[in-house]
């Protein structure tokens, strides 16, 4: 049977070659960092922060990680730094990222099962039936089974007085232990590991009852034997071998019995010295871990790149014993430098749902105003030089050069980054010079590399002048085809990516 209740941490103390240490005289020191506009704290208990996050280029800022539980968790610590705008040579600063110590990795210790008492039953005095009852009283073996019966009650006493305690001081360490676990606060996380450090564990006087009664169990075993020996010597000169082989193989087995409990006595000592020994690895672990004050907090002292930018500090938690650090952060922080920027400049595309029209010379069959053919003298469709529409689409996919214009402080939200005034320049794709251009609202995305934008697009738009429509004759003097321009409003979903 095993018992899952000990951390390994404690336990593997021990197998780092620390044994019995004393128990701590000046517990660790919970630190109490001062609370500043330069200074961040994370609550590993909870993964609560306080302090500010955002500071001026290349600030100096003190990041305390408290209230760690070094008897039940391992930390581990990932640093990245973004530069989102240059102002130097040095593109960042890496950000120092502390390693939690842990303890390597040991098998679970086995807790003995410490039983109440050896299952053996008290033997039954064997009953003389024969001849010679009277040969075996002179020798007094019957008074030597009654000494075994009692010397053999009194072990299984000593053992169930002995493992009732040992029962008793481990439910006591569990509670112990159970409040050490739920603490949040290093302060609480000390005193309840002091509390295990400063325990002694006393079952020195259950365990000398035990080998007193099992020595004296011994010594009479040993008295029986020798009264059986003689017993045999008169009875084999005065009886007859069967009877007597009898009557003695009756006393053997009964003697033998006494020999297995003992033995097995025995062996449920070395099982409570076990138990013993694992209750004391868990007080000489939380001593050893109380030695080590550095355990109980972590501190980073990050400096901010050299312009706008961030450093995002995750800290992994996972249970001791478990292979694996999860994937998920128990806490991620992150902390912005030299603000993010206010301007950024950025290049994309455009898709506004205005028609795209453009008018030119075509060779094709002449139409009226009624949209009819227009025969020739032969009664023919004319071939000529009609006005023709060379563009027609019903939407414009059109090249954007875009200045998006963070507003004001916003925290990131699922996949945005942030908010932005967009002001965007396009142009379609042709032999004009038109300049159009868009307004609309952008949101951030990929820490503000990309926009995605949502606006009212100004487009230009190309008609014919009055008195012209499509399929016309064009007369052979006539140069540029008579169209004139207008502008007009409509939706538009734009998408960009930062050029600065």
């Amino acid at each position: 049977m095993q018992d899952r209740w000990i951390p390994r941490l404690l336990t593997a103390a021990l197998t780092l070659g620390l044994t019995a240490p004393a128990p701590a005289q000046n517990p660790p020191q919970c630190p109490q960092p001062t609370s500043n506009k330069n200074t961040v704290i994370v609550d590993l208990a909870t993964g609560n922060v306080s302090g500010e996050r955002e500071f001026p280029a290349r600030k100096v800022v003190e990041v305390y990680f408290l209230n760690a539980n070094p008897f039940f968790f391992e930390y581990k610590f990932e640093n990245k730094t973004i530069v989102t705008e240059e102002t130097g040579l040095a593109a960042f600063l890496k950000a120092f990222a502390p390693t939690a110590p842990s303890a390597p990795a040991q098998d679970q210790p086995e807790q003995a099962e410490v039983p109440a008492a050896a299952a053996a039953r008290t033997p039954t005095p064997a009953t003389i039936t024969c001849d010679v009852a009277g040969t075996i009283a002179d020798e007094k073996v019957s008074e030597g089974a009654t000494a075994l019966q009692q010397r053999h009650a009194k072990v299984q006493a000593a053992l169930k007085s002995l493992a009732d305690q040992i029962e008793k001081g481990k439910l006591k360490l569990q509670a112990e232990l159970t409040s050490l676990r739920a603490e949040t606060s290093c302060q609480g996380i000390v005193r309840s590991a002091g509390i295990i450090a400063a325990r002694a564990l006393d079952y020195q006087a259950g365990i000398q009852a035990v080998k007193t009664e099992r020595t004296a169990l011994e010594n009479a075993i040993i008295d029986q034997e020798a009264r059986i020996d003689s017993v045999k010597e008169k009875l084999f000169t005065a009886c007859s071998y069967s009877t007597v082989r009898r009557e003695i193989e009756k006393l053997d087995r009964h003697l033998d019995s006494y020999r297995t409990f003992l033995e097995t006595s025995g062996k449920d000592l070395e099982k409570a010295d076990e138990a013993i020994a694992s209750q004391q690895k868990v007080i000489d672990g939380a001593r050893a871990t109380l030695a080590k004050p550095d355990l109980f907090y972590y501190h980073q002292t990050i400096q901010g790149p050299d312009g706008s930018g961030s450093v995002t500090i995750k800290t992994f938690r996972k249970e001791i014993g478990a292979k694996d650090f999860p994937t998920t952060p128990h806490v991620e922080l992150e902390l912005r430098f030299g603000g993010r920027q206010r301007f950024t400049l950025a290049a994309g595309a455009a898709f506004s749902s205005l028609e795209s029209l453009e008018y030119d010379s075509v060779q094709a069959f002449a139409l009226d105003p009624n949209g009819d053919l227009i025969l020739d003298m032969n009664g023919k469709p004319m071939l000529t030089s009609t006005v023709g529409r060379v563009d027609g689409s019903d939407h414009r996919i059109v090249p954007m050069f875009a200045l998006h214009t963070r507003l004001g402080k916003s925290d990131p939200f699922w996949i945005v980054s942030g908010v932005h005034l967009t002001f965007g320049l396009t142009a379609k794709i042709d032999t004009t010079t038109d300049v159009e251009y868009l307004l609309g609202v952008s949101f951030s995305l990929a820490e503000e590399r990309a926009f995605l934008t949502l606006g009212a697009y100004n487009g230009v738009l190309e008609r014919l002048r009055p008195g012209f429509f499509e399929g016309q004759a064009l007369p052979e003097d006539l140069g540029d085809i008579p169209v004139q321009t207008e502008r007009e409003w409509d939706f538009v979903v734009a998408f960009s990516w930062r050029l600065n």
